[in-house]
């Protein structure tokens, strides 16, 4: 089954409460340096998510553009963010046979620059 989705994401050394802390935003998923992974082994950065059902969509394009949306609403300003954060939005695709690829507008774009985030691709086939 095909899937893409988007989210926003934070990784750092820090405590991500910190994250939350400026933000005004609880995470949906989240973890410290130090904290145990499920396999046993220990995380070596933090990571702060925050990921909705509706951040997911048929095409990679639309679920970005819901984060950018999800951000606008809210009024989320990054620069609040506390040094040695990295802040990005996360796009991930999910595809079977092939990826129907993504299209970024030119109005996507302009907002992307004003949001001042780095966009990360992860696109996976699994296709035999």
């Amino acid at each position: 089954m095909d899937k893409n989705y988007a989210y926003i994401s934070i990784n750092g050394k820090e405590n991500n409460s910190l994250v939350s802390s400026a933000l005004n935003l609880e995470p949906t998923r989240s973890w410290n340096v130090g904290d145990k992974r499920k396999n046993g082994s220990i995380y070596n950065f933090s990571h702060w998510e925050y990921k909705l059902p509706e951040f997911e969509q048929e095409y990679m394009d639309e679920a970005l553009l819901k984060v950018i949306e999800f951000i606008e609403k809210n009024e989320l300003d990054f620069s609040k963010v506390p040094e040695g954060f990295e802040p990005f939005i996360s796009c991930a695709g999910w595809h079977e046979k092939n990826s129907p690829g993504f299209h970024l507008s030119e109005d996507m774009i302009v907002k992307l620059g004003k949001i001042g985030l780095a966009v990360d691709f992860d696109l996976y086939c699994h296709a035999e």
